[in-house]
């Protein structure tokens, strides 16, 4: 009984270590130490910092044998900061698909004239070099739609929407214009 309240006291303590004094000791690298030490080698803020976490951990230093880590090091840092900033926001895609559903309407309504989008698009007996430009447009945007649409069916198809989650509306209603 004994041995295992001994036990248990141990493990406790492993799991309640105080980083009071790890993290004085690294401000007091980088207030006194390491910012002095790293201006005359490196001038980003990325590779200084990259730098004393290194040296924090005792692997640092002026080697030149350290060098492909912290190449390595920076390139994952920065491939992570590009990740986070280019995450594809929903709302901005959703934004992207009405300007092309908005030139299809467009072109719905242009063509009117004509006998209507379908017969316009169809007929190839005389087209000026504008007519072409705008169907070749218009193929663009509706090739964007489909993929974007087959995308979210696709999606929707293998993560259907659980009962208690709000409905989403917004894609909804997006998708009912034509």
């Amino acid at each position: 009984m004994e041995m295992n309240l001994n036990s248990q006291h141990q493990d406790n303590r492993f799991l309640a270590f105080d980083y009071e004094q790890v993290l004085e000791l690294l401000k007091h690298r980088v207030i006194f130490k390491g910012t002095s030490q790293l201006f005359h080698y490196s001038v980003d803020q990325l590779q200084a910092g990259i730098d004393l976490q290194l040296e924090a951990i005792g692997i640092g230093g002026q080697t030149s044998n350290m060098n492909p880590l912290r190449t390595k090091v920076k390139k994952r840092v920065e491939e992570s900061f590009a990740k986070k900033r280019n995450a594809i926001d929903p709302g901005k895609k959703l934004n992207k698909m009405k300007e092309a559903m908005a030139w299809l309407e467009w072109y719905k309504k242009v063509t009117l004239k004509e006998g209507g989008y379908y017969d316009s698009f169809k007929r190839s007996e005389y087209r000026g070099r504008d007519a072409v430009k705008s169907r070749q447009e218009i193929v663009k945007h509706q090739r964007i739609l489909n993929r974007y649409w087959k995308t979210k069916v696709a999606e929707v198809e293998e993560m259907p929407q659980s009962k208690k989650a709000a409905f989403r509306t917004r894609w909804l209603y997006s998708g009912t214009k034509l």
